[in-house]
C-alpha cells in the first residue's frame, strides 16, 4: 500500500480558529479517530483503494454512521466496512459510550450508591 492519508494541517488550523476550546477538542478527536478507522480498514484489506492484487484480503464496502459518546460530547463517525466483515479494535461493535463512564458507574455501584442515583447521574451526561 503506497498512499498514506495525512491529516491536512491547514484544514485543522482553520477549524481551530473557528471553534471554541471544547468544540476544537471534539473536532480533533473526531478527525483522529476517523483517520485511525480508515487506516485500520486499509490494513485489513491489504491494498490501496481501487487496487487489485493477490495481497487483497477483503473488499471495501462503504460506511456505517456511528455516534461515540465521550466526555467531550457525542462524536459522529463514519465506520468503514468491508464485504466479509471487519472487527475494529479501535471502535468495538455496538460501543456507543466512553469506557470511563461505564467504569464510573461500576465504581459508584460498588461503593453503595443506589442504581437510581447512578442512572440519574448518567442521564445528566
Amino acid at each position: 500500500m503506497t498512499g498514506k492519508r495525512i491529516i491536512d494541517a491547514n484544514e485543522i488550523v482553520s477549524k481551530v480558529k473557528s471553534l471554541n476550546g471544547h468544540e476544537m477538542l471534539k473536532e480533533i478527536v473526531q478527525v483522529v479517530v476517523q483517520e485511525l478507522l480508515e487506516a485500520e480498514r486499509d490494513n485489513h484489506v491489504g491494498v490501496d483503494a481501487y487496487s487489485r492484487g493477490v495481497e487483497r484480503n477483503d473488499i471495501r464496502s462503504g460506511y456505517k454512521d456511528r455516534t461515540l459518546a465521550t466526555l467531550l460530547g457525542d462524536v459522529r463517525l463514519r465506520k468503514p466496512q468491508t464485504r466479509n466483515g471487519m472487527h475494529s479494535e479501535i471502535l468495538d461493535n455496538y460501543t456507543r459510550i466512553d469506557q470511563s463512564v461505564l467504569t464510573m458507574a461500576a465504581e459508584m455501584y460498588a461503593k453503595g450508591v443506589s442504581t437510581r442515583k447512578v442512572e440519574d447521574l448518567l442521564k445528566r451526561r
